[in-house]
């Protein structure tokens, strides 16, 4: 089976919602329809829900897998708990067609209406829950970069037939179609005018795209010297020019057979959704900033003061992801090379504006940190904090300048909030509130999905998360939650 997507969370209730986005942008990327991904989640809801029941806490975990095989993919749940076969334990008579709810009895009859194929069995100890989806056909989608344009027209009426082809001329270009577009193959001329390829491979190596791609050289430079330099680049093959189309096609054959064998595995673990916030408090961490799969990004902050970054790219799912990765490398360069963090909107913005980074992007951004009285942030167009006072009132911040990206020229404003009387802190990304689906005005919305203001901590963050949770086809936009408390 290739592997699509591997990863282990803790048995406890924030698992169903990360699972369920787990679920959203991995199936949304591997073409599911809408009506499959709800359907699946709401069979996973209905099989995780019963799991809870006869679970005993945190210790416990829960792995997610998502594989293909012959053009089906197979979503399985695998757990070392006490084996409870809830289609063998079921004695509940309700069905679709009944016309009340039953309580705890209609899970079983869901799974069966939506996935007839579903099984639950239990070996060496372990218990697997699967169900089956089916894949809608993909070419392989190939970029070529070459200034030649009769070479890329050559290239082209080679692998039209069999590959999605992209054209194009530099290595700048290149990389916006890398960070914006779905690329399986990347091919690759060595000499281009006035550059080499050289520069889009240290690109790729300071980012994780590479680990998605396979690269060939297809190139007339056979000097030895330059074939040892690229391969610290980790080229997957080279090409001789001029190559046979039967010679093209036999070496994008052979890396693609051997990209399967190399199943992709996420290393994110469930137990990143807390974050300790030293004096503060604790960071509770929901939606896409947990998974590492849309365009919202979390960048915790040790030095000189506690504090994180949340931004949202403009966009969504994986095209909104691949220019993440560049914005998360700026990030970590920049925190990495000075200690003043209130240069960093600044500079982030510059970058943008002058298109040093992800041309055509743009992105809002919160800077957050605290010192033992105050919360500090810069706001470059994201939604300012929310502040739940201990007394349940409901106190939205303000303090906002432009979206990043828009003017080289603006200085972006610091603001500053004390700490005192503050139960609970609320931040988020537009994709949560536009994806309530609600026509109240914004806080009015965020008002209604808040918890009695007795619960405390982690009970508070999950069940606001929880209170604010739509159908995944709804789901227009990545979502993303941090509560500190």
């Amino acid at each position: 089976m290739d592997i699509k997507f591997h990863n282990r969370f803790s048995l406890i209730r924030p698992a169903i919602t990360q699972v369920r986005h787990a679920l959203k942008h991995v199936l949304g990327a591997l073409k599911i329809s809408d009506d499959d991904i709800d359907a699946s989640a709401l069979v996973i809801t209905e099989y995780l829900t019963n799991l809870l029941r006869h679970s005993f806490g945190e210790d416990q975990c829960i792995t997610l897998l998502i594989g293909e095989r012959n053009n089906v993919y197979t979503v399985q749940l695998i757990d070392n708990l006490e084996p409870y076969n809830l289609f063998e334990q079921n004695n509940s008579q309700w069905t679709i067609e009944s016309e009340s709810l039953a309580e705890g009895g209609m899970g079983v009859a869901l799974i069966r209406y939506y996935f007839p194929d579903a099984s639950y069995v239990t070996k060496d100890n372990k218990n697997y829950f699967a169900f089956n989806l089916y894949k809608v056909k993909r070419k392989t989608t190939l970029l070529y970069v070459d200034d030649d344009i009769t070479q890329l027209s050559l290239i082209e009426a080679y692998v039209k037939s069999d590959f999605e082809f992209i054209p194009c001329q530099n290595c700048s270009d290149a990389w916006q179609i890398i960070t914006q577009s779905k690329i399986d193959i990347l091919l690759l001329d060595y000499r281009l005018k006035n550059d080499t390829c050289e520069t889009l491979l240290n690109q790729l190596a300071r980012s994780d795209i590479k680990a998605r791609l396979a690269i060939l050289m297809l190139t007339g430079d056979n000097d030895v010297g330059t074939i040892k330099k690229l391969n610290r680049f980790g080229i997957d093959d080279y090409i001789p020019k001029p190559v046979t189309k039967e010679r093209l096609l036999l070496n994008l054959d052979r890396v693609l057979n051997k990209l399967k064998v190399h199943p992709a595995t996420s290393t994110n673990q469930i137990e990143n959704f807390r974050y300790e916030m030293g004096n503060v408090g604790q960071a509770h961490l929901f939606g896409s900033i947990t998974t590492n799969l849309g365009g919202d990004i979390f960048i915790p902050l040790e030095f000189p003061y506690k504090g994180f970054i949340i931004a949202d790219i403009m966009g969504h799912g994986l095209s909104a992801n691949q220019v993440s990765y560049e914005i998360k490398g700026f990030i970590s360069g920049f925190i990495n090379s000075y200690s003043n963090i209130d240069t960093l909107a600044d500079a982030m913005n510059q970058a943008l504006s002058n298109e040093k980074i992800c041309k055509g992007s743009m992105l809002t951004m919160l800077i957050v940190f605290f010192d033992a009285q105050y919360m500090y942030f810069y706001n470059a167009g994201h939604p300012p904090p929310i502040a739940i006072e201990k007394d349940g009132k409901f106190s939205p911040m303000t303090g906002i300048g432009p979206l990043m990206g828009l003017s080289c020229e603006h200085v972006y404003e610091k603001y500053c909030y004390p700490l005192k009387d503050i139960a609970h802190l609320i931040f988020y990304t537009d994709g949560w509130v536009d994806n309530l689906g609600s026509t109240l005005n914004e806080e009015k919305r965020i008002q209604e999905c808040l918890p009695d203001n007795i619960k405390k901590g982690e009970v508070y963050a999950e069940q606001l998360w929880l209170n604010s949770q739509a159908s995944l086809s709804k789901e227009f936009d990545d979502a993303s939650l941090i509560v500190i408390n």
